[in-house]
């Protein structure tokens, strides 16, 4: 007598049926999806840095946050002009304390290039106070 077939799971995203019974998710997109809610869930909760690699870069899923709770226009002008051949909005993002280990959700904003200009953490106007030092693997001394 064959075995029963094991029931199939459900998506685990979206809530439909999966096509094997081994799959969380019925195909990337969704699981994209459910990753990304999933770390901008335990990036609020304060479990993640909201920073990708070596060199402070802020995480693709805040920039996406960001964008989907604030819009794409400036938080202090409200400038939202698209550049001509990209079709984008070209905005900045800022770190209003200085320090750009800090992505906590109050401490960035979308700025313009001339708000952000304007800033006084802006540049080179922050030297000394916004990365210190440059990559998580701080500085290394000739052997």
């Amino acid at each position: 007598m064959p075995n029963p077939k094991k029931p199939r799971a459900h998506c685990l995203a979206c809530g439909k049926e999966v096509q094997r019974a081994v799959d969380k998710f019925c195909d990337n997109r969704c699981q994209g999806e459910y990753q990304y809610k999933v770390y901008i869930e335990r990036w609020l909760a304060g479990l993640e840095t909201g920073l990708k690699g070596r060199f402070f870069a802020l995480s693709d899923n805040v920039r996406r946050w960001l964008r989907e709770t604030h819009g794409e226009k400036c938080s202090q002008c409200g400038w939202a002009e698209q550049h001509p051949v990209t079709g984008r909005i070209p905005l900045q993002i800022d770190h209003i304390d200085g320090d750009v280990a800090n992505c906590r959700p109050a401490n960035l904003r979308f700025l313009c290039p001339n708000c952000h200009s304007l800033t006084p953490t802006y540049g080179s106007l922050n030297r000394g106070n916004g990365r210190r030092p440059h990559h998580k693997g701080g500085y290394s001394t000739p052997g």
